[in-house]
């Protein structure tokens, strides 16, 4: 479910923007893949060649979770931002405050943080000397990995009207995020038609990566992962995080056409790449857990729940504990899980909302988790949020408000296994076997594993 730790599956806009396109690194073949096809020409795209993955000797790159963060609180202190409240008042330095500020929160996806990068952004627009000299492309970053889509578009407006005009480069990614806000409205088509036309002009990072997720989204996981490749060529040197991140999507990508094994092995080499990052440890449990290790994964969910603080870890030791049998515990984590996520939901709503459903659906408050899914999928109503909502609906004893939302999911460019899962579910608690036989075997060719569902396992991220 997307979250503001589902905003892990993809690397910071900001991050992004420095890639540049030399490859200094030696191509590997990952042991268990086949020999790859010989590369292919597509729209001026080499497909079907492996990205180097290996490290590069290189001084300087931060080389694990605890060294990025290290590097990035040494250079907020030396402009002046020492995580006490208190911040500079020169614009230039409050831009990049700013901009570091939300690296900071993308790759805790602490609340914290979250709050301190809000609080940078004001404060630069406060001491701008008018809304057109602040960081709107910051804002924007930020605001889309809140979920807050309803307010880029001004942003994008002030950007477009500046005297001097944008260049090719601004031009191209006002496009993108227009496509980008098209997408996560249910509008595929034509975000895809937008992301096409800029693929065509330049072959830029960002879109590369929208391409990715679109045919991800919409169930072609080959054309997804030749996507991926090719984004991950533009990068050189070893830019450890976000190869740990390329190898993540990777995994993710497998997990959803129910190939477990092989996800598996991209966790951990998003592990090898940038370890101690709770959402790609989490990973490592979850597979854990689901290869029957629950004693294994509860240690490790325990542990990334301590050290992240995150409410998602602290469902997923919940979930383990119930899946144990050890109830009193269960409840225990849960209930400490709930607390936090109603910390973040009053603070900024949007960022929770996805795995706040899953919280409340999975411990035993429908009637909340149906109130946060109206509230998420009107804001974003694409397949995920949709997805939410029907099975809220369900869980709420309502099968055919269930099926009036997700047969248009159904119908649309979407396609998840978990679509076809809550439909099934909607045609049983109806009485209609055949609709259900049918719509569970259009999850099945999905991913194979759509019927291995576990309900204590269900929620662990």
């Amino acid at each position: 479910m997307a979250d503001a730790v589902a905003q892990t599956s993809r690397p910071s806009i900001l991050l992004m923007a420095g890639a540049v396109l030399a490859v200094g690194a030696v191509l590997a073949i990952r042991p268990w893949e086949p020999l790859p096809a010989p590369p292919m020409m597509v729209h001026g795209h080499l497909f079907g060649s492996v990205p180097p993955w290996k490290r590069v000797v290189q001084t300087g790159v931060p080389e694990n979770y605890a060294a990025a963060l290290a590097e990035l609180d040494s250079t907020l202190a030396a402009m002046g931002d020492k995580g006490n409240g208190r911040l500079p008042t020169e614009a230039s330095l409050l831009n990049r405050i700013a901009s570091l500020r939300i690296q900071r929160a993308q790759l805790t996806g602490s609340l914290d943080d979250m709050t301190g990068a809000q609080t940078a952004i004001d404060a630069a627009f406060a001491h701008a000397g008018g809304n057109a000299f602040g960081p709107h492309w910051e804002r924007i970053a930020f605001n889309f990995y809140v979920h807050r889509l309803g307010a880029i578009e001004p942003d994008l407006k002030v950007i477009e009207a500046m005297a001097v005009g944008p260049n090719r480069l601004e031009r191209a990614g006002i496009a993108g995020w227009r496509a980008e806000i098209l997408f996560y409205n249910g509008h595929y088509d034509e975000a895809f038609a937008a992301w096409r036309q800029l693929e065509r002009e330049q072959s830029l990072y960002d879109n590369l990566l929208r391409l990715s997720t679109w045919y991800w989204r919409t169930g072609d996981f080959e054309k997804a992962g030749q996507y991926l490749n090719e984004a991950e060529w533009l990068i050189s040197g070893p830019a450890l995080q976000q190869r740990g991140w390329f190898e993540l999507q990777r995994g993710l990508i497998a997990f959803d056409q129910g190939k477990w094994d092989e996800a598996s092995k991209h966790f951990a080499f998003a592990h090898e790449k940038f370890p101690g990052h709770f959402p790609i440890e989490s990973k490592l449990a979850k597979m854990q857990a689901l290869d029957g290790d629950l004693p294994g994964a509860l240690k490790r969910y325990i542990g990334l729940a301590d050290s992240s603080g995150h409410p998602d870890m602290m469902d997923a030791v919940a979930g383990v504990y119930r899946a144990m049998g050890d109830r009193a515990n269960s409840e225990a984590w849960a209930a400490k899980a709930g607390a936090e996520w109603e910390r973040r939901l009053a603070a900024i709503p949007e960022a929770a909302w996805g795995h706040a459903i899953d919280h409340y659906l999975t411990f035993g408050n429908p009637v909340r988790a149906l109130e946060l899914a109206r509230l998420n999928a009107a804001q974003r109503p694409f397949g995920e949020p949709l997805t939410q909502l029907a099975a809220a609906q369900l869980a709420n004893g309502q099968p055919d408000a269930a099926l009036k939302t997700i047969q248009p999911v159904l119908a649309s460019k979407w396609k998840s296994a978990q679509s076809y899962m809550v439909a099934a579910d909607a045609w049983s608690m109806l009485g209609r076997k055949d609709d259900a036989d049918a719509a569970r075997e259009q999850a099945l060719a999905i991913s194979p594993r759509a019927t291995d569902r576990n309900a204590a396992l269900a929620l662990i991220h």
